[in-house]
């Protein structure tokens, strides 16, 4: 189970669910015009209108991937420490947090 923060055009999530073996993969994207624009991607892959910072569910990953930054410089510390605050208790043991743009991952330990 794949949660992927930042829609953009679709190309990465849509790579993701069509190459790798994930059970699902949702995706959480706060402008309802770019998920309006994005009708190519795989029809399996769940598209939440929702913001990162405070989108909630019950639901738990393998692996949660921010996407949200164009530029380190875009992102502070603690715009990160809200992103793993949020999501601390939907990463499943031994998944991960995975923020692109800085390198960064955080695993969930037992």
């Amino acid at each position: 189970d794949v949660l992927y923060l930042g829609l953009y055009l679709g190309v990465a999530a849509d790579y993701i669910y069509s190459n790798k073996s994930v059970t699902s993969l949702d995706v959480v994207e706060s402008d309802q015009q770019i998920i309006n624009y994005v009708t190519w991607i795989d029809s399996g892959i769940n598209v939440i209108e929702a913001d990162a910072y405070s989108y909630s569910t019950d639901k738990k990953y393998d692996i949660i991937i921010d996407d949200l930054y164009w530029d380190e410089s875009e992102v502070t510390q603690q715009d990160k420490q809200d992103l793993v605050d949020n999501y601390r208790d939907n990463v499943k043991v031994n998944g991960m947090i995975i923020m692109c743009i800085t390198a960064q991952r955080t695993v969930k330990q037992e």
